[in-house]
C-alpha cells in the first residue's frame, strides 16, 4: 500500500479538525483569551495572566477531555512561538531567544501528567514574564538610543564603550554620549554594566561556575571590579547574592484564579 505524502496527511488532519470546528462557537473566545494573554505577559501583568492561562486551561479540557495531555503541550509550543516572535521586537539578541526557546520546549516535552502539564503553564507565564521585566529594554522614545541599547544587549559578553556603540550606529561618541544621558537616564557604561548583571544573575544562579568565570564571560576588566557593579545594583555582593538563593526555601506554586 502506498504511504500517503504530506500532504495527504495535512490534508486529512485539517478536514477532520474543520469538521470538528464547525459548531464550535469556542474558537473565536479561545483565540481571544490568546491575545489577552500575551498582552498581559507584554505588559509584565502576572496575575492577570495567571487568570487568562487557567481560563485556557479549561476551555481546553472542556475540548478535549480526552487528550488534554496532548492538547496541553501544543497549546504552550505556540504560546512560546508567539512570545519569542514579540520579543523580537526588544531587541533581545536571536541567539537568547533561540535558547529560551528550544529550552523551554524540552521543559514542555518533558511532562507527562496533567498536573505537571497545568502547573508547568503557570511556570511557563511566570517565565515569559521575567523574561519581560528582567531582560527587556524599556521602549527608548529616540530611535539613535533605541539603536544603541540594541547593540548593547547583542554584544553584553564583550568590553562595551560608548567609542564602539557610536562607531556602530555611525555617530560621534560625544552625541551618543549626551543623548543617551537624556533619554535613558544613564550613561551608556551604566545602562550596559545594569545588562550585564541581570545576565549574570542567572548565572550565578543556574550555573556551578566561579564568579571569577562569571566575570570574565561578561567581560569585566576584574573580579573586583564585577563585585562592585553587581554590589551597587543588587545592594549584595555576587557570593552573597548566590548563598541567600542556596538558604532560600523555594515553595510550589500555589495561586487561586
Amino acid at each position: 500500500m502506498k504511504e500517503r505524502t504530506y500532504e495527504e496527511r495535512f490534508a486529512s488532519y485539517y478536514m477532520r479538525d474543520m469538521e470538528h470546528c464547525q459548531d464550535h462557537d469556542g474558537i473565536q473566545y479561545f483565540y481571544q483569551l490568546q491575545e489577552e494573554l500575551m498582552d498581559h505577559i507584554m505588559s509584565n501583568q502576572l496575575h492577570e495572566a495567571q487568570k487568562i492561562m487557567a481560563r485556557l486551561q479549561e476551555v481546553l479540557h472542556r475540548r478535549a477531555p480526552e487528550a488534554i495531555e496532548t492538547a496541553l503541550p501544543r497549546f504552550y509550543l505556540t504560546q512560546v512561538a508567539l512570545f519569542a516572535n514579540e520579543i523580537r521586537k526588544f531587541g533581545i539578541s536571536p541567539v537568547k531567544i533561540f535558547c529560551f526557546s528550544s529550552a523551554s520546549i524540552e521543559l514542555i516535552y518533558s511532562w507527562h501528567t496533567e498536573e505537571e502539564m497545568v502547573e508547568g503553564g503557570h511556570w511557563l507565564v511566570e517565565s515569559f514574564i521575567d523574561m519581560i521585566s528582567e531582560r527587556v529594554n524599556p521602549f527608548f522614545s529616540h530611535p539613535v538610543v533605541c539603536q544603541a541599547a540594541e547593540y548593547i544587549n547583542h554584544h553584553l559578553e564583550e568590553p562595551i564603550e560608548v567609542e564602539a556603540v557610536a562607531k556602530e550606529i555611525r555617530i560621534s561618541p560625544s552625541y551618543l554620549a549626551k543623548l543617551f544621558k537624556q533619554q535613558a537616564g544613564m550613561t551608556v557604561k551604566q545602562f550596559s554594566n545594569q545588562r550585564k548583571v541581570v545576565e549574570a544573575k542567572y548565572y550565578l544562579q543556574f550555573s556551578t561556575k566561579e564568579i571569577a568565570e562569571i566575570a570574565d564571560q561578561f567581560s569585566f576588566c576584574n573580579q573586583s571590579y564585577f563585585t562592585k557593579v553587581f554590589k551597587d545594583q543588587m545592594g549584595l555582593t555576587p557570593k552573597q547574592f548566590r548563598l541567600s538563593l542556596q538558604r532560600e526555601v523555594k515553595e510550589p506554586y500555589q495561586e487561586s484564579f
